[in-house]
């Protein structure tokens, strides 16, 4: 029977493998968060932990170097995704916390482990790391995140291997590609601009929606410093056949679904322009996505 620890053990990957050296009748310990996760797994040794933290860290070393006299394999599993950026209480980013920073500490803290699995982004170019900001204070990216931890772990790896002295224990450093598993982690998506509407209006992205009546009164937003125009604070209401009366000055300037933004010109409500349109169609003009101001990732 051999002894196995498995960082992140009650979800994914980690809880397969748990499952897995459970029934084949080894000694494993989980460390995770949820012990209500650790409770489906009957017979695992659980070890209840946040090992985003420095101090947590050093206790579950603490705890399986008394409790187990060998440890076969330590699995490096635990991460967590997060699209907006986290300091954890110790003012460590939380991503690099987590992802590297805990395998760090317990692949040198385990009196002798026999074998260690990092399963992270094995292979990623070297310029993934931002050594002028690792904790990432000035432009964070979820998936920048994930990526230098990714590569920091291969460092890991090369220089675990590298230490002198007999011994010491096999490094495995494990991609797993893209796997069927629960997601672990929090996204946020930011709030789509509206144009204000008056009440029962059904409006998205300055276009009036087909559920809408055909009398739907539409209140756009000033566009005076936007386009140069006058400020058109007033509406009109649409006539029945969904186009908008002679001389009206409505217009209301599209958000976000398709990424651009008219040119101010009278609504139309998707109806091609006709004699009571007092200028052209506006020009499609790209919106200037923030994003394009980061330096673009190795794999694009």
């Amino acid at each position: 029977m051999k002894t196995i620890v498995i960082t992140g053990g009650t979800d994914g990957l980690g809880r397969g493998l748990a499952d897995t050296y459970l029934r084949r009748g080894h000694a494993v310990a989980i460390i995770g968060r949820d012990e209500r996760k650790a409770a489906s797994l009957p017979g695992a040794h659980f070890i209840a932990a946040d090992l985003s933290l420095i101090d947590e860290n050093r206790r579950v070393i603490e705890e399986i170097n008394a409790t187990f006299s060998t440890v076969d394999a330590l699995v490096l599993c635990a991460r967590y995704f997060r699209s907006t950026r986290f300091e954890t209480a110790e003012g460590i980013e939380g991503t690099f916390a987590l992802d590297y920073l805990s395998r760090f500490l317990l692949s040198y803290g385990l009196t002798n482990p026999q074998l260690i699995v990092n399963v992270s982004g094995a292979g990623l170019p070297l310029d993934l790391i931002h050594w002028d900001d690792l904790m990432l204070a000035h432009a964070y990216d979820g998936v920048s995140a994930q990526l230098q931890a990714g590569k920091a772990n291969d460092l890991l790896g090369v220089n675990y291997a590298a230490q002198p002295g007999t011994g010491r224990a096999r490094y495995v450093l494990l991609d797993p590609g893209a796997v069927s598993t629960s997601f672990a982690g929090s996204t946020t998506r930011r709030p789509r601009p509206t144009s204000p509407c008056s009440s029962g209006t059904a409006v998205r992205c300055g276009r009036v929606s087909s559920r809408s009546s055909p009398s739907s009164t539409i209140r756009p937003p000033n566009r005076s410093a936007r386009s140069g125009g006058t400020n058109r604070s007033a509406c009109t209401t649409r006539s029945s056949t969904g186009r908008p009366p002679t001389g009206s000055t409505c217009s209301p300037w599209r958000s976000s679904d398709d990424d651009v933004v008219d040119g101010g010109f009278p609504f139309r409500a998707g109806q091609p322009a006709g004699a009571d349109d007092a200028r052209p169609p506006a020009p499609r003009i790209p919106r200037r996505d923030p994003a394009a101001d980061r330096p673009r990732p190795w794999w694009q």
